[in-house]
């Protein structure tokens, strides 16, 4: 089993107030301390688990038979834990930025976000850290993508270019810059595959057969 750092025990009353806390250092010092009487008048006990690697469990005992089930649980999560480690997993990405958005996104939803733009949330395409990951893994062809729009659009440079994207005055971090250079290609993609322009259930059938 993985080693444990700490166990906090909570012991707490039906409002919630916390009447007793213990750090112990193993499941069974843990075990050893439960009775019956922490669980009267509604009491309840909630225990946090913290291994040496920092990753947290929690879990809340309403009766002392919880316990019992709470140490199935905990067995199946650590092994589960052990065979995810026995496994190196190869994960295969599409080869660049654009080969990401046509498997990701049908036709409609790349229509949809050339007319509403890429803030209208989309999977893959919301939170800070998958759209740094997704820079982070293609950013060669997305700075291509900007060269290209940057001579079509017959500018001097490409921080020239990045004026004229959506949000661009609210770019202060790196986390910020990356979302601006994701989503500006992500748009530029929907529009140069749609045009703006919705296909029928039947057109969007056929396309994927």
């Amino acid at each position: 089993m993985y080693k444990i750092d700490t166990i906090e025990f909570l012991s707490k009353d039906a409002e919630g107030k916390t009447t007793n806390h213990l750090v112990f250092n193993s499941v069974h010092s843990l075990k050893s301390h439960l009775d019956d009487n922490m669980f009267k008048d509604g009491g309840y006990v909630q225990v946090e688990i913290t291994h040496e690697d920092g990753e947290q469990f929690s879990f809340e005992l309403k009766e002392l038979n919880d316990f019992v089930y709470i140490e199935e649980m905990y067995k199946l999560v650590d092994e589960a834990r052990k065979y995810a480690r026995q496994f190196k997993v190869d994960v295969k990405y599409p080869s660049d930025f654009k080969a990401w958005m046509l498997e990701q996104f049908e036709h409609n939803q790349l229509a949809d976000m050339c007319n509403h733009g890429v803030s209208g949330g989309f999977s893959g395409l919301i939170y800070t850290k998958e759209i740094n990951d997704l820079y982070d893994r293609y950013h060669v062809s997305l700075w291509d993508m900007l060269d290209e729009m940057r001579d079509n659009m017959g500018l001097n440079s490409d921080l020239e270019l990045m004026t004229h994207f959506r949000d661009h005055e609210r770019v202060d971090t790196d986390s910020n810059f990356k979302e601006l250079v994701v989503w500006a290609c992500a748009e530029e993609i929907a529009f140069r595959e749609t045009d703006g322009e919705y296909k029928n259930e039947d057109e969007e059938g056929a396309d994927d057969e």
